[in-house]
């Protein structure tokens, strides 16, 4: 699994944007958003690699 990481502008959602450009190149790809609690991130990432995601989408926040 690799790690994208963005920068959140506030104006446009690039995280979507990222995800569906590796989609559309056949990668299984997921988006950790700032709003997930942090107490709960560690679960998501572990969630999402067994779903088989190939890249994770991110902001340099978290």
């Amino acid at each position: 699994m690799l790690v994208s990481t963005r920068t959140y502008t506030d104006t446009r959602d690039t995280a979507s944007r990222l995800k569906g450009l590796l989609e559309g190149h056949g990668l299984k790809a997921a988006i950790l958003r700032a709003s997930i609690d942090t107490s709960r991130r560690e679960d998501c990432i572990f969630d999402q690699i067994d779903r088989g995601i190939d890249m994770l989408v991110t902001d340099l926040s978290w």
